[in-house]
């Protein structure tokens, strides 16, 4: 399956993919803890050296950290990686989703 791969060290992100699973393609969002696995989806990203945190707007996206282990995280579902506390399981995002605490994912997120 031919994939993208997008690093990012520090910084926030938020985007809406179009279905890539379907299309035979793939795309990651690596940071310094965390491996993120992109299906079609809107989602919000934040990394810095320390936490990686992930929201899910709709669709479902899995998060890895960097031992290979995974966890899906699916709509309106939040979960973090970080380098104390390691991967965590997916929650209920305990926010509105479509109201991003660092953005509105669903105005601001681009085609790709």
């Amino acid at each position: 399956m031919p994939r993208g791969t997008l690093t990012a060290v520090m910084g926030e992100m938020a985007e809406k993919v179009e279905n890539l699973r379907a299309e035979g393609y793939g795309l990651e969002v690596r940071t310094p803890l965390a491996v993120i696995g992109v299906r079609g989806t809107t989602f919000h990203v934040f990394a810095d050296r320390q936490n990686t945190s992930l929201t899910v707007v709709e669709g479902e996206v899995e998060l890895s950290d960097l031992d290979g282990n995974t966890v899906t995280v699916r709509e309106n579902q939040y979960s973090f990686c970080s380098s104390t506390l390691g991967l965590q399981a997916p929650v209920e995002a305990p926010f509105d989703v479509e109201k991003q605490p660092h953005g509105d994912a669903g105005e601001e997120a681009g085609e790709l």
